[in-house]
């Protein structure tokens, strides 16, 4: 069973080769798709009366708040202890913490949180009637005591901020998206939205992905002041045409205020454009959990993301960076499950569907473009590598990836590779890499006095004019973009790259030196192993080749489960990797490869 416990892939390297290393896609043993979130139908536009106000305000205080003694005992809400004294209201109880570093008048801060709770219900546009339990304690971000379910942390100070009054309408509502309370808190606060402002920017704007609402629009760390003023004003005018003329109920706001409501909220003001948010519907049940650790942490059912904008960067500076990892980690995961829980049953038991995996991008020293630690299924890229790579660490964390038979790197790496990248249930991001080798992309700097290598795979030209030919030769176009195949490029590489290393670029340095570059002093760790001579491309390429030619699932159940004494047709790994380079010959007649013997 192998036991790296922390798996770093062929990635460290110098800033320029940092954008090298890439993850995405061609086509294998399958061909399922990420699932598309379920459409709702468009919303009837038939005007109705406007929503009215609720009132469900408390009785006024008469005398004093009795109070009783407690403790709170750390939990996974908060991680603290701390004692109390509470007083219950109505459906409010109030406990205030005997840490607080200022004193303060129970009576007071009590009565103070109730006139508060009082002016919201008076004005918010829907009703507030679910119990609550407001915490009041310093610095509610140690211990990670943040707002969850019916239960509110908060400070002294905050009882008066734009923070609680969203807290206290997303607990007492039952509303958990964060748009929709921010553009109730702005209704309730009596913030009429700007509506011939919103007009002129959705009017002029090449992008209307801001009426997708993703959370970090409003966050400082991801928008300008001025976005952040329309993401407010949007929510609120949404929300405010929804109640009042798509007569949506308020707990459903977040599940049927689709692109298509969208489109009829933006010509309600006057702006004739059709909204396309690529993921409208994907991000429904995410939660936003404030932290120190990371500026934006969103949690789904089984993962969680702790990201970072690094502005001036290749990747990761924009709000849509974001939308795009989250949506192709979370959803690439989920299919990758499924293909491999449909495509290999003889691996069900070493998959955990259920397991939190964390995802973080943020700056990594030494260059390395990622990294994943297999026991605590923590995952960390390099913001380059956020829009290629995380799938490739996500199959690291499958426990049949760490359990093949041997200890052997090469199907560690080849698995990681060939299912976190050329498979097509997920987006094609590695078109653009290939597209660009194919049309000739170098970079600037000389290397070895032979000649610049190609920008993505870092190979000399004799190298790239083979893999061309290779390419070409197998009918696959390099028309566009679009049109090329990943899968078959892969293979292409591995037919030019045969006899002699690519030089470079990560992908297509040997697994070997990789490892003794990453471990310095622990190469005994992996001595003698199989197929460390293989680069990263060319062990995903012969993976590939091994599941066309067997199949995923006896591939799998050979190396992880030890089926057919751990061999494939009795074949030795050497037997294999000749059968599977001579296949990539045989597809190459007549096209010279370099330094064949």
């Amino acid at each position: 069973m192998n036991k790296i416990g922390f798996h770093i892939s062929s990635q460290l390297l110098c800033a320029a080769l940092v954008a090298c290393l890439m993850a995405a896609l061609c086509s294998a043993c399958s061909a399922q798709q990420i699932p598309e979130p379920t459409k709702q139908p468009p919303i009837s536009q038939t005007a109705t009366e406007p929503v009215s106000t609720p009132t469900a305000t408390l009785p006024p205080l008469d005398g004093t708040l009795s109070f009783e003694e407690g403790r709170y005992k750390r939990d996974e809400i908060c991680g603290r202890v701390f004692d109390y004294t509470q007083t219950t209201y109505g459906p409010i109880i109030i406990a205030i913490a005997k840490n607080i570093t200022e004193p303060q008048d129970s009576q007071a801060l009590a009565t103070q949180v109730i006139e508060r709770y009082n002016d919201l219900a008076e004005s918010s546009p829907v009703p507030l009637d679910q119990p609550i339990t407001i915490y009041v304690i310093p610095d509610p971000k140690n211990g990670e005591c943040y707002s969850r379910d019916q239960i509110i942390f908060t400070e002294p100070e905050e009882i008066d901020s734009r923070a609680f009054v969203e807290d206290v309408l997303g607990v007492t509502t039952g509303i958990h998206e964060y748009w929709v309370k921010a553009g109730l808190a702005s209704l309730t606060l009596g913030e009429q939205p700007d509506q011939e402002r919103l007009k002129k920017w959705y009017q002029s704007t090449d992008s209307i992905d801001m009426a997708g609402l993703f959370i970090a629009w409003f966050m400082e760390d991801w928008a300008t002041e001025e976005e952040r003023e329309i993401a407010r004003m949007s929510a609120a005018s949404l929300v405010q045409y929804a109640l009042e003329t798509e007569n949506i109920p308020p707990a459903r706001l977040s599940e049927q205020v689709n692109n298509a409501v969208r489109t009829h909220w933006l010509a309600s003001l006057g702006v004739n454009r059709e909204v396309t948010y690529p993921y409208d519907g994907r991000f429904e049940g995410f939660t936003y959990l404030p932290s120190d650790g990371c500026s934006l942490s969103i949690q789904a059912d089984t993962m969680r993301f702790c990201l970072d904008r690094l502005p001036d960067q290749e990747f990761f500076d924009e709000v849509a960076d974001a939308e795009f990892f989250i949506d192709f980690s979370y959803y690439g995961r989920k299919a990758l499950q499924e293909y491999i829980l449909a495509e290999a049953p003889s691996v069900k038991s070493w998959m955990n569907t259920d397991e939190m995996i964390t995802m973080i991008v943020k700056y990594l020293e030494n260059n390395r473009l990622g990294s994943a630690d297999v026991y605590a299924n923590r995952i960390s890229l390099q913001h380059s590598a956020a829009y290629y790579s995380p799938l490739h660490e996500i199959v690291h964390t499958f426990d049949w990836n760490q359990s093949f038979l041997g200890d052997s790197l090469w199907l560690v790496e080849g698995f990681a590779e060939y299912m976190g990248m050329l498979l097509p249930i997920y987006p094609q991001t590695r078109k653009l890499a290939v597209y660009e080798d194919l049309s000739g992309r170098f970079r600037e700097e000389e290397t070895n006095g032979e000649g610049n290598l190609s920008y993505w795979y870092g190979l000399y030209p004799d190298q790239v004019a083979a893999a061309k030919s290779w390419y070409l030769a197998q009918g696959a176009s390099m028309e566009d973009k679009e049109s090329v195949d990943v899968r078959l490029y892969t293979d292409a590489v591995s037919f030019a790259t045969m006899f002699r290393d690519a030089a470079g670029g990560p992908s297509n340095w040997p697994i070997g030196y990789v490892y003794n570059t990453l471990y310095p002093g622990r190469s005994k760790s992996w001595e003698g192993q199989d197929g460390l001579e293989l680069s990263y491309v060319q062990a995903a390429s012969m993976i590939a080749w091994l599941c066309d030619t067997y199949t995923l699932d006896r591939v799998l159940n050979v190396y992880v489960n030890g089926a057919e004494d751990g061999l494939l047709d009795g074949k030795t790994y050497a037997e294999l990797k000749a059968e599977w380079q001579a296949n990539l010959i045989s597809k190459g007649p007549g096209i010279p490869i370099p330094d064949a013997p």
